[in-house]
């Protein structure tokens, strides 16, 4: 590689550490890569432009920041200046191209994952202007081109927490009533030969989508609707905010500004639409120009006395100081007591109700079909009528009882087992011979009744 281009590179790296103020110090970030996969670390073979590009890519990490820049428009020039002094320096096409891609997949990872989040940030802050934060948009999408990529494969952006030190916008005491030619008020709609006019309300804007917003529109009479991504759209919003502030306000002869309600109530809706709609979009990874200085307007607005709260669904209300005060107020222990109180006897009542209910249904349904109803099993009943059908009722087993009595079957039994038997019971021979009773081929047959009674009696077969 060329020796001059690796001390220009160190130099480059050199100054802008030097240079940059930064917020805290880390090491190199590793921004991982594009050029290579997963499966290239168990590689065994590698090939010599593969080793080459390995190389050149690792010391390209060498020049990525170790400090969190403050200063976006010293990022873009740094970045820049390493893409020239790499055009310039390095003659040979096929090395070029190598220090290219190795180069673009360093910086392109880390625009992606702390660059442009940082930037996209600050011009919501309103401290980064529209032209850096384009000039940095179109270096990340220029290395996505050059590797061919999405960047999926590189870190994820981060996510940037806001400031708690925003300027706010200073605001100009008097109003002019000319500012109210370039919106459009209620005063718009009013039938015509009205001669009594109402207090001046300003519309709020809309967005085309809350989910993936590209356009939006604003109550400007010469031109309503801007696209989120164009350079016309550029604080858009903050424009808005001023041109109906000094609509609302109106001329103060004695050179103070009135407490107008028609200013406070303007001022709560924008504020309240602001942070349920425009806010939640600040951390995507879309760019939107028309977004431009909002976290500045909304701490312009806190300012004056405007706040807001998480609302119960993830959305945002706003409201004043006196009504914060009023929600902020201790809540008093017998509140929570008669809370419980009423959702027990709220569930009780409904325990009771489903169970009236029930049994209304359970003797209804009895009632059509003409039968009584048992809390007894199906089951059950059954057995318990085979029970008293063999053996007659038993005063000393419960009428609920599913189990069969443990004493011996009565006379009654025996006579229905031998009903049900029927003529497979036959009773051969002559008892006067003595002995057993015996067929034609010399079986012997047994009285089934008498040895039935006396297996249950105590006896015992023959």
């Amino acid at each position: 590689m060329n020796i001059r281009l690796l001390l220009v590179i160190i130099t480059l790296k050199v100054s802008f550490s030097k240079s940059d103020t930064a917020t805290s110090a880390c090491p190199t970030p590793n921004v991982r890569t594009v050029l290579f996969k997963p499966s290239d670390l168990t590689k065994e073979c590698w090939s010599q432009e593969e080793a080459s590009l390995l190389y050149a890519r690792r010391l390209m990490q060498e020049l990525l920041p170790m400090k969190v820049p403050s200063d976006m428009n010293l990022l873009v020039n740094y970045i820049k200046l390493c893409l020239k002094v790499l055009q310039e320096e390095v003659t040979s096409k096929y090395t070029h191209q190598l220090l290219l891609f190795a180069m673009s997949d360093a910086l392109g990872g880390y625009l992606q994952a702390y660059g442009f989040p940082l930037c996209k940030a600050k011009y919501y802050e309103g401290t980064t202007s529209y032209c850096v934060t384009k000039q940095m948009n179109v270096l990340l999408v220029t290395t996505k081109q050059i590797l061919g990529t999405d960047g999926g494969s590189w870190t994820r952006q981060i996510h940037v927490e806001k400031s708690d030190k925003i300027a706010p916008f200073e605001l100009k005491e008097c109003g002019n009533v000319d500012s109210c030619r370039y919106l459009i008020t209620n005063y718009d709609v009013l039938k015509h030969g009205e001669t009594e006019k109402p207090k001046v309300h300003v519309p709020m804007p809309f967005i085309d989508s809350a989910s993936f917003p590209s356009a939006v529109a604003v109550p400007f009479r010469n031109r309503s609707l801007f696209s989120l991504m164009s350079s016309d759209a550029t604080d858009i919003l903050v424009r808005y905010f001023m041109v109906a502030e000094q609509c609302l306000a109106g001329p103060c002869p004695n050179g103070e500004r009135k407490n107008n309600p028609s200013i406070r109530e303007f001022e709560l809706d924008y504020h309240n639409w602001l942070t349920r709609v425009v806010v939640p979009h600040l951390n995507d990874e879309r760019w939107y120009p028309g977004f431009g200085s909002v976290l500045r307007l909304v701490s312009t607005m806190s300012h004056k006395g405007v706040k807001t709260m998480p609302g119960l669904t993830g959305s945002f209300v706003a409201i004043s100081e006196d009504e914060r005060d009023f929600i902020n107020k201790p809540t008093s222990p017998w509140l929570y007591i008669l809370i419980v109180m009423a959702l027990v006897l709220i569930f009780w009542l409904c325990f009771a109700f489903i169970s009236s209910f029930s049994s209304f249904i359970k003797k209804r349904r009895c009632a059509k079909d003409g039968s009584t109803c048992s809390s007894l099993d199906s089951s059950g009943q059954v057995v318990n009528t085979l029970i008293t059908m063999c053996e007659g009722p038993n005063p000393k087993v419960p009428a609920k009882s599913f189990y069969a009595p443990q004493k011996p079957i009565p006379k009654t039994a025996q006579v229905w087992r031998r009903q049900m038997m029927g003529d497979r019971t036959r009773f051969v021979g002559d008892r006067s011979r003595g002995g057993g009773d015996r067929n034609r081929d010399g079986g012997e047959h047994y009285d089934l009744h008498r040895s039935g009674r006396e297996d249950y009696y105590g006896g015992s077969r023959r």
